[in-house]
This record gives C-alpha cells, structure tokens and sequence, in this order.
C-alpha cells in the first residue's frame, strides 16, 4: 500500500476535465500517515539499496549519495570528497581507539607520529590539520605519536591538571592547555617523617640539675628503591586513528567495451576490450565466438620447468598438465605420476640392438613412456621345402604375420614391424630362428 498524502496543489483546467497535482507530497509504503517525504517507519523487513564493486563506484557521485559496496562488504555514502564507509559514520576521522592486535584494521592508521598524504587522507586531513607536524609541509602531515603514553582527557581551564600551562609541544608549536601537549612523568611534591631516638648519654655528656638548650644538624639520603618509572598495572595495546576512509579506488574516466569482452586497462583511468572474450560458459582468446571451454586461435606457448620432476595427484600440476621440456626439447604431459614425453616415433629415440635379451615366444612391455617400434626377423633352411614365418602379437592382438615359401635346402629370412603403445604388451611368435631384435626407443 502505498499513501500519497499533499501539502498543496495545482489545477489545469480544459473543457473535459479537471487534473490535480501534489506540490509538496509525502509518500508513505505501509503507513496512511506519512511524516517525512518516504515514510517506512512501518515496515519491519529492509531497504534494497543499489549495490556494486568498487570498480562500479558512480563516476560522478554527488554528495549524498549511498550504495552498498560488495567489494568491501561495507554500506558506503559520497561525502563530496570520496566514497566513506557508513560504518564509520560513528568513527569519524580523528577519533582514537585502542585495539588489541599488532596492525591497526582498515581504515585506521597506527598513532605513531608518521607522515601521511594530505589527499589520500583527506578527511583526516581535515580533521586534525597540522596539529601533530606539517609532514614535508606540501604534501603530507603527521599523525599524533600515542606510543609508550596513557591518554589524559584534556584539562581545558578545569584546573584538574596543576602543571597544564607547562605541558610540552604536540608538534606544530603549540604547548600549555591545549589537546595534544605533553607532559612527562613525575612525582608530586610531599614530605617524610623521620623518627630517631637518642639513648640517655650515649653522647657522653654529663648530667646535671637545671636544663640546657642544644641542637642537631645533619642530612641523610635513604636507600634507593623502585623501578625505572612510576605506572599503574597496565597492558600494551595500539592506538590507532579512524581515516574514516574505504581505500582509494580508481574509476575509469574515458574508454570503452564491447559487450562478452573481458576489460583491459589501456591507461590509468581508460578502459577497453582484452583479448579474452567469453560465450557462455567458453572463454575465447583471439575469438570472440569461443566453440569450447577454452578456444585459442593463435599460438600458444606452454611453461617449462626441467626442475619440477614430479606431477599427480598432490601436486600442482595434475593429471593431464603439458609443458614443454627445454632441456629435452619435447612437449610433455603428466600422466598422473610422471612427465611423459609427447613425441612421435622416430623424434628422440634410436636403434637399440636388443637380439640378447629378447626371445621368441616371450611377452614383453613397452615401459618406455613413449610408443616405439620393433623390427624382428627370424631365418630357416627348410630341407625339403616349406616356409619360414613371424607373427607379432600387441596386447594380445595379432599386428604383423610375415610367412615365406622357400624350396629345398634353401636359407630366408621372414622379418616383421610393428609400433608398441606405451604400457602394451609385445611378443614375437615363430617355428624359425631369431636372427634380428632392434627398437627403436
């Protein structure tokens, strides 16, 4: 429900009708008597108010003005001068609170007398000038120094603090009954009673009726005792100073986009398009219609690390990670437990005579990291005629069958190649002799 209620009004007047308008209204939302010009005292649930970023700050804010920042997690309002958070509404610039860890949190500074920028803390700025030091005395100024003192409330003509006329320079020049000044420690002024008892001659004089008149004259100090200063039981804790601030945050001023595009920083204050564009749920680089989860037209440069010997599970680069290998010169990729190299037969790997550790009949597994191919070839002299022949097996799989007929007493080869997968198994069948077993590897 929604009550418009008038202070005043206007009429236009025609021929057919008759228009009334409200000169100075009230509007209530849940109330029929509103008192101010938005009047939701009756409402118990919550105002949605504009939220954004800090990058979405409105670029020419007017004093006023209020959003909820997401960047900071803060209800912020435009105070003619920057974006301040609303939090600190009741901890306005200057004010000084003591906090129990070793930094001071966002938007205070540490009261340890150090210069800071005029315009980065221009509320502060504003609030205690040049009262602690004018800094370089263009550009910065001093925060007050807390360290090591306890805070006195200021005396200010209460004649609470005897000795207020001399306290010291807060650090412009200014001393006596001002906020600010110091003042050392000390003890007030007070007396002690000595008592000493003198025993009856002990000084050897001679008693005699009458009186008499005498005198002593003396001093004496007593023993020292105490510590190096005069305090209260206490706890370190730092003193900080509210900047009333949220950080500074830059706004692009000129530049512009084109809608999928990821922005780019082409100056200080421009924005314009990245190469990286984004359909969907794809990300294109160089493409600004990306046709898979990452769509790259162009070259593409992958890292190299010949140190980082490990990958899997675990570590940072998983299963499935490539790189390029400058010391092998090889594109690799991690197979869950180790780099394996991404090459070709042929491309890094030579001929291994291995004819005296192999043997017919006997399964073999290619645990090279890489496929390699195996070149074999049996012989026989077949008496009365008949045939010399080879069969290669892969992961159980005849590949490769090379069988010769040759005549009576004739001498022939039967050779057979074939490619071995990385972690297959391999074995070479035949009725024949081994004469030849290279791999290349």
């Amino acid at each position: 429900m929604i009550t418009l209620t008038t202070i005043g009004h206007k009429q236009r007047r025609n021929r057919n009708y008759r228009r009334v308008w409200p000169v100075a209204p009230t509007s209530g939302i849940g109330t029929t008597s509103p008192a101010v010009t938005l009047d939701l005292q009756s409402r118990t649930d919550a105002l949605a108010l504009p939220s954004g970023t800090s990058a979405q700050q409105p670029a020419s804010p007017v004093a006023g003005w209020i959003r909820y920042n997401t960047t900071t997690s803060a209800l912020e309002y435009y105070n003619g001068t920057i974006w301040a958070a609303a939090s600190n509404a009741v901890d306005p610039a200057g004010m000084i609170r003591a906090f129990p860890m070793a930094t001071c949190p966002t938007g205070w500074l540490n009261a340890n007398g150090a210069a800071v920028s005029r315009s980065t803390y221009a509320g502060l700025f504003a609030a205690v000038g040049t009262m602690y030091g004018s800094g370089n005395g263009s550009t910065t100024f001093n925060l007050p120094d807390y360290r090591g003192y306890f805070l006195r409330g200021w005396n200010n003509g209460a004649a609470i603090d005897p000795d207020a006329a001399s306290r010291t320079n807060r650090g412009d020049g200014t001393a006596g009954d001002n906020v600010g000044t110091k003042e050392g420690d000390q003890f007030a002024a007070h007396t002690h009673a000595i008592n000493e008892a003198f025993a009856a001659n002990s000084y050897g004089w001679t008693t005699t009726s009458g009186t008499a008149a005498f005198g002593i004259s003396g001093s004496t100090t007593s023993t020292s005792t105490g510590g190096n200063e005069t305090r209260p039981k206490n706890i370190n804790v730092i003193y900080c100073i509210s900047t009333a601030t949220i950080g500074a945050v830059t706004t692009a001023s000129t530049g512009s986009g084109s809608a999928n595009y990821i922005p780019l920083w082409t100056s200080s204050t421009a924005l314009g398009n990245s190469p990286i564009a984004v359909s969907g749920s794809n990300v294109g680089i160089g493409t600004t219609a990306p046709g898979v989860t990452l769509d790259v037209n162009g070259s593409l440069r992958a890292g190299s690390s010949a140190s980082v010997t490990t990958c899997g599970s675990g570590q940072a680069n998983g299963e499935g990670s490539q790189r390029y290998n400058y010391t092998t010169h090889y594109m690799e990729y991690c197979n869950g437990t180790t780099w394996v190299a991404l090459n070709g037969i042929g491309i890094g790997q030579s001929w291994t005579n291995l004819i005296a550790s192999r043997a017919l009949g006997t399964t073999y597994t290619n645990s090279s990291g890489s496929p390699i191919l195996v070149s074999v070839s049996v012989y026989g002299n077949v008496g009365s005629g008949g045939y010399v022949w080879a069969s290669a097996i892969v992961g159980g799989v005849t590949v490769a069958t090379n069988s010769i007929s040759i005549g009576a007493g004739y001498n022939h080869a039967a050779p057979v190649s074939f490619v071995v997968p990385n972690g297959a198994t391999y074995s070479v069948t035949s009725a024949n002799s081994l004469s030849v077993w290279a791999e290349l590897r």
